[in-house]
Parts: C-alpha cells; sequence; structure tokens
C-alpha cells in the first residue's frame, strides 16, 4: 500500500545499456483505493493483480527478450529478418507503415506490454488523422507480422494483439471494368508502339504488367521445335513466365502458380518475330532496361483511354479482358486457371502439350473477334 492506494511491482527481466539480460523491478502499477467508501480489501486487490497482471507473467517470463522494445525489435529483427525479404512492392508499404505510423506509436512499448487495447489506439488515430479503412487494415497486417515474427524467433509469447482489435469495414471498391469486344478493338487500333505491343501481350497472355516487363528473350519460343533453358523445357510456340520487373528490378513472380506456360497465338509470334533481341528484354526502353509501364501510362495509356471516352483504362483492364472473353468462350476452367495464374487449383495443373494446343486455340477466337476475322490478324 502506497499513498492509500494499492500498487503493485514485481521482479522481471530487463536489458542493460549493453543489450544484455538483467533483473530488475517492474514498473510500478496502481491497483485501486486501499481506503475511503470504494476501497479494496488487501484480499480483493491480490485478486486483481493476479487476474490482470501476474498470471500472465509466467507466460512472458519465459520470453525473456519480449522486454525488447518495439523500436528496437524492428531496426534490428524484424526489418533485415523478415521485412527486406519480402517482394519489393510490400516491401515499400511495410517500411512505410512502419516509419510513419507503428513505430511512432509503439516504439517506445516493450512487445510484451502492447496488447489490443494499444494497437486499437493506433488504429484510432490513424482513422482520425484521415487514413483510409483499407490503409488501416494494411498498417494492422504489419502489426500481426511483427508479432507473429517475433513468435517464431523467440521473442515474444501470448495471444498476438493484432488479431484481438476491430478493423473498421472498408468502403466497397468500384467495380473495375473488363473492356468489351468493341472497346477493345478500338484500343489497339489507336494505341502507338509499344503501349499496342503491350497491349497486345496481356490481353492474349493474360500476364500482368510487372510480368510482361519482366519477360526476357530467352524465355520465349517462336519456333516448332523444343527449347531448353536454365534445366526447363519450353514448348513449340509458348514463353515461360518466371520473372517480373518491379521498381528497377527483376524478382520472381508474386505467387507459385504464377510460374506459367503461356501458348502463343499467330497474331503473337509474327508480332514478336519482328524485333527479336536474345540478350534482353522483350520490351525495352532505349537505356537496354525494360520499359517503364508507369510512364508509358502516364503519357500513352491514360491519354488515350480518356481520348476514346474509357478514363478508366489501365495494363489491368486488359487482363481482366482475358478473364472475361475466355469465360464467354467457354474455356475450360483448368485452362483458365492456368492462363491467369491464380493460387487456387493452379498447383495440381499440369502442362502438357494438349493442354497448351486446346489454350491455344481459344485465345485464337479472341483475336479473330477483335480484328474481325484472321485476313485482320497479319
Amino acid at each position: 500500500m502506497q499513498g492509500g492506494q494499492w500498487k503493485l511491482r514485481w521482479r522481471e527481466d530487463q536489458l542493460d545499456a549493453n543489450g544484455g539480460l538483467s533483473r530488475g523491478w517492474s514498473r510500478l502499477v496502481t491497483i485501486g483505493p486501499a481506503s475511503g467508501r470504494d476501497h479494496l480489501t488487501e484480499k480483493q486487490a491480490r485478486r486483481i493483480a493476479w487476474d490482470y497482471y501476474l498470471s500472465k507473467l509466467d507466460q512472458n517470463n519465459s520470453v525473456p527478450f519480449s522486454v525488447v522494445t518495439v523500436d528496437q525489435f524492428v531496426a534490428k529483427r524484424f526489418l533485415p529478418g523478415h521485412v527486406d525479404m519480402l517482394k519489393p512492392n510490400t516491401r515499400t508499404q511495410y517500411r512505410s507503415l512502419l516509419k510513419n505510423h507503428i513505430v511512432p506509436a509503439l516504439g517506445a512499448k516493450r512487445l510484451r506490454d502492447v496488447g489490443a487495447p494499444e494497437v486499437q489506439e493506433l488504429l484510432g488515430a490513424m482513422r482520425n488523422a484521415g487514413l483510409s479503412p483499407k490503409t488501416l487494415r494494411n498498417a494492422n497486417v504489419v502489426v500481426s507480422a511483427l508479432f507473429s515474427y517475433a513468435e517464431r524467433i523467440g521473442s515474444f509469447s501470448g495471444r498476438n494483439p493484432a488479431a484481438l482489435v476491430t478493423l473498421p469495414e472498408c468502403v466497397p471498391v468500384r467495380q473495375r471494368r473488363a473492356p468489351t469486344v468493341d472497346e477493345l478493338s478500338k484500343i489497339l487500333e489507336s494505341l502507338p508502339e509499344p503501349a499496342r505491343g503491350i497491349a497486345l501481350m496481356a490481353t492474349f497472355s493474360s500476364m500482368n504488367g510487372a510480368e510482361i516487363a519482366g519477360l526476357r528473350w530467352e524465355y520465349v519460343n517462336l519456333t516448332d521445335d523444343y527449347r531448353t533453358v536454365d534445366d526447363e523445357t519450353i514448348p513449340p510456340r509458348s514463353l515461360l513466365v518466371r520473372r517480373q520487373w518491379s521498381q528497377g528490378q527483376y524478382g520472381s513472380v508474386k505467387q507459385p502458380a504464377r510460374r506459367r506456360t503461356i501458348p502463343l497465338i499467330r497474331m503473337l509470334i509474327n508480332y514478336l518475330a519482328g524485333d527479336q533481341n536474345v540478350d534482353g528484354p522483350v520490351f525495352r526502353s532505349r537505356t537496354g532496361n525494360p520499359v517503364d509501364l508507369h510512364n508509358l501510362f502516364n503519357r500513352v495509356l491514360r491519354p488515350t483511354g480518356v481520348r476514346l471516352g474509357m478514363p478508366w483504362l489501365g495494363w489491368h483492364s486488359f487482363r481482366r479482358a482475358h478473364a472475361t472473353m475466355a469465360d464467354q468462350l467457354a474455356m475450360a476452367m483448368s485452362d483458365r486457371i492456368a492462363m491467369m495464374g491464380h493460387a487456387r487449383g493452379a498447383m495440381t495443373l499440369h502442362y502438357t502439350v494438349g493442354d497448351l494446343e486446346r489454350r491455344a486455340a481459344v485465345v485464337e477466337q479472341m483475336a479473330q473477334r477483335i480484328f474481325r476475322g484472321p485476313q485482320r490478324l497479319q
């Protein structure tokens, strides 16, 4: 008892100035009044102390390094051990949320002292600052990843605090459009090179922008014979999706299912045959690096979409068009999954020559629909 209040402290592991562990007293915690009308008896105070504090110490004491602060853990463990292993875009997002929101709010707290109320307070402050529900959810994902990683390497034990908070409801995103056949025809006729070629590749291969930018000639087979690259076989008239170009560097594709074999229809073979460079990217800039799709979008694709009355037009519109037309033309579901590189069911698919030929036939029909017959596909 101190100053008319029941108070509590306990012995715990602490970090010394050199980063080593030592034993010391915890911060002083007030349990409740020891005198007055609504005072607590000693027995009641002991029960509250046990229920809210002491009963949870055994779990934390089994993980002594949970006494490090969030700031220390992020800098010394989480960034080099987890964040730096992520894809470039995800890595950038994690670093931004950590630097601008999570560390300023939670950095001075020890890992063992961060609970759902602290994370809820963080999200509330972000909401009050005008940030979107999606950003709040992303921040909670990063907090969850931080504590999951801490638990995995033995620096934290117990319930992940990010799993116990209430998240705001996300406003439904405006439904994205897939260009119709007539719209696709107008778009492809209006685009200059290399935007037109990239649009053709996205429409008839279902590859996304990063995969198209990361496509190199060694993974393209325009011949009628099998080819081998990096101990992998490329079937005739097809390409392998293995890498992507993002934030100025090559990297692996987003998911294992995105490692796929794409059949090349006659139009794409004729288009690619006119500009083959076996040592570089298929779509390259003047410097020899993959083309900058963000720059090309701002300079060419967006203005073209506005001029045609399609302000929603983006690179991903062509991938959505591929998925929509494949459905309309009754492409087998297994083949649609294989073309799109979706995770569900894709891991069990077998890329056989028969599958490629069947898929190629449907994509040929797409091209004929858009260009009104085979005479315009040359």
